[in-house]
């Protein structure tokens, strides 16, 4: 889902991937956000967009919330979308998203983006995770809410290749319980 397609406050875009599955992009409520100066454009100020897929016994999931400009959170989710067979581990993902950078794409766009991908086995409940930035990933269940990352203002750019070097992300590994629930988000939730 792009930001690009969601751009009216107060509307919400859903998907339902699986019952237990899902995802929601928005533009958010507020037309006046103190968050509009950090927009390429005011008139689509939706810069995020996410990506929630099934394959097989594995769900990957990944949001990016641009700043200054779309391009940069547009761009790698579509990469990502086009690449998912290969996002397997860590390891692959940095070699995806280093591969895209020699990619035939706009250089002269200067977003950038957070970017947080999460890859969970359904079967065992074992997943791994890298996060760019400061969006977030959580296990919730009845007794607490655990972060599963870190947060920074490490942010990530088609154009800059040394931002998805090896370790450059916050690596993570998580296990989700019978019960538990799986969040994934860009800073604006929390």
């Amino acid at each position: 889902m792009l930001g690009k397609d969601c751009i009216h406050y107060n509307d919400t875009d859903y998907c339902c991937i699986e019952n237990n599955i899902g995802c929601a992009i928005s533009v958010g409520a507020d037309e006046y956000s103190p968050s509009l100066m950090y927009k390429g454009d005011k008139k689509s100020a939706n810069e995020d967009a996410l990506l929630a897929v099934r394959q097989g016994e594995y769900v990957l999931f990944a949001v990016a919330d641009s700043h200054f400009g779309l391009w940069a959170s547009h761009s790698i989710i579509t990469g990502l979308a086009a690449n998912l067979k290969q996002l397997t581990t860590p390891q692959a993902i940095y070699s995806v998203l280093r591969d895209l950078c020699s990619a035939d794409h706009n250089h002269k766009e200067n977003s950038e983006t957070t970017l947080l991908i999460v890859s969970l086995n359904m079967l065992t409940g074992e997943g791994f995770g890298l996060s760019f930035g400061d969006s977030s990933a959580l296990l919730v269940s009845n007794e607490a809410v655990h972060r599963l990352n870190t947060k920074d203002s490490h942010y990530v750019s088609l154009n800059k290749a040394f931002s998805f070097e090896p370790g450059t992300a916050n690596e993570f590994n998580f296990n989700v319980k019978t019960g538990e629930v799986l969040l994934v988000f860009t800073d604006v939730v929390d």
